[in-house]
């Protein structure tokens, strides 16, 4: 099964962690069948914290004790993606905003028309994809960005527990939005 790996906003991981969110709304679409595992990177905001404990998971802004995880920065779960809708977003000769193909998914992205409006119509582009999130896990422990490879990963000298002198380096920089991407075996 091919996979990516989705940059996400905090306050976006607690609403998917919840259950609440079940869309993401994305401006493009991987080239590859359906369906596909989604890794889910928490992007790092100093505004809000997505925070892990072993059985729950929640994000605010106020600090907390030391045995809870801070998860903005690190891959925090993962999702298969079964279905996607293309939806679209147009103005009328009225100056009439318009959105298409978003009836039946509103209520799951969380998101206001005005605010799905703003997001898919930029001027030039008008398209809008609705990711399905499902089979959702939340790991218990987050991991690094570093546990995942892509294009942009290479093979580096360093010991390993095998005694073999190469590796890969795993993933330095987390996507815009998202890209292809797999996690690394031990």
């Amino acid at each position: 099964m091919k996979s990516v790996l989705i940059s996400i906003k905090p306050k976006w991981c607690e609403l998917i962690a919840n259950g609440k969110k079940t869309i993401e709304v994305r401006k493009t679409r991987p080239k590859c069948d359906m369906p596909f595992k989604c890794y889910i990177y928490c992007t790092k905001d100093k505004s809000i914290s997505f925070w892990m404990g072993k059985r729950y998971a929640y994000a605010d802004d106020r600090s907390h004790n030391l045995f809870d995880i801070c998860s903005n920065g690190k891959v925090i779960g993962e999702f298969v993606c079964r279905n996607m809708t293309c939806m679209q977003a147009d103005i009328d000769s009225q100056g009439e905003k318009h959105l298409y193909n978003t009836a039946f998914i509103e209520n799951r992205m969380c998101l206001t028309d005005e605010e799905l409006f703003n997001y898919i119509y930029d001027g030039k582009r008008n398209i809008g994809w609705a990711w399905g999130i499902s089979d959702l896990v939340i790991y218990d422990e987050p991991k690094e960005l570093s546990d995942f490879s892509n294009s942009s990963s290479r093979l580096t000298f360093s010991k390993t527990k095998d005694g073999f002198p190469w590796k890969w380096s795993g993933m330095t920089r987390p996507p815009q939005s998202w890209c292809y991407a797999e996690e690394l075996k031990e």
